[in-house]
């Protein structure tokens, strides 16, 4: 999935509209609401549509293997993350930020809850290039799970 950030969006609205006599305020206020009308209510709308008839057809064809693997995009957009990793990072307790951060560490786009767990309990934070906020809360749900942190060694890497 192609990633726009909110920031980037609102810089290229403004050099877009300052010439023709938008005002900044304005501006971000009119990204951040059509950004949010889109992203909550269009793109779920016309996708959960999709994604049903799409599932109507395949099991018409009698393909429920096909079912099984369309992805649930109407759901990744509600959570603002396109991964099944980033879901179950978050489903463990992390918040959508940390998981966002955290995913693009672990190799694996498809990690289900346990494999996160595992992830988590196998890994050295302190030689990963993360936040001190994430790693603070990645310690608290590793507390949660009665994790304690890893051995530190330097042949510690990023793969499961």
């Amino acid at each position: 999935m192609l990633r726009v950030t909110l920031s980037r969006m609102i810089t290229q609205n403004i050099t877009y509209w300052i010439p023709k006599g938008g005002q900044i305020p304005n501006i971000i206020r009119k990204t951040m609401e059509d950004v949010e009308q889109f992203a909550r209510f269009t793109f779920v709308k016309f996708v959960s549509c999709y994604i049903d008839v799409l599932i109507q057809h395949l099991t018409e064809l009698e393909r429920p293997d096909l079912v099984k693997r369309i992805p649930q995009l109407q759901i990744y957009a509600e959570f603002g993350a396109s991964q099944k990793t980033q879901m179950s990072l978050m489903d463990i307790g992390l918040s959508r930020v940390a998981a966002i951060e955290l995913s693009e560490l672990i190799v694996k786009t498809d990690y289900d809850r346990a494999n996160c767990i595992a992830w988590l309990q196998s890994h050295d934070l302190s030689g990963l290039s993360l936040s001190p906020i994430v790693v603070r809360e990645i310690e608290i749900i590793r507390q949660g799970f009665g994790v304690d942190a890893p051995a530190k060694g330097p042949d510690q890497t990023t793969s499961p």
